[in-house]
């Protein structure tokens, strides 16, 4: 549903249109001619009819998809509501404190920890 829903119509489409109206122009700028007079032409007319056709006749690249799912995951992952809830439910649940991941694994397999490593592991749990 989501995949379906929001993040092709909001995400994916638009940044494969925003993709192809960038790459046009910056082709026609490599694309830059000298007239008799010594005055650069750039080719602006072209370039939009080929921003036209390749909307409608190019597919999307690899590269777009990628960027596109990139920027729907950091927008997912990264909202504020997440971010706010996930805060309140630390709080709430009184897990002021943290205790570093090696901490927790050096427990997990019951290995010895130093007096400090102890000392964050019993701030944590308490």
């Amino acid at each position: 549903r989501t995949w379906d829903g929001p993040f092709k119509t909001v995400t994916l489409h638009p940044s494969a249109v925003t993709f192809t109206i960038e790459r046009c122009p910056r082709a026609a700028f490599d694309n830059v001619s000298v007239q008799a007079k010594g005055q650069p032409s750039v080719p602006l007319y072209e370039s939009f009819e080929n921003m036209v056709l390749a909307t409608i006749n190019v597919p999307m690249s690899l590269h777009c998809l990628l960027s596109a799912l990139h920027l729907w995951m950091f927008a997912t992952i990264l909202d504020a509501s997440v971010m706010i809830l996930s805060c309140y439910f630390l709080f709430t649940t009184g897990m002021t404190t943290h205790c570093p991941l090696n901490i927790l694994a050096l427990i997990a397999t019951g290995n010895e920890l130093t007096p400090a490593q102890e000392g964050a592991y019993d701030s944590f749990a308490e």
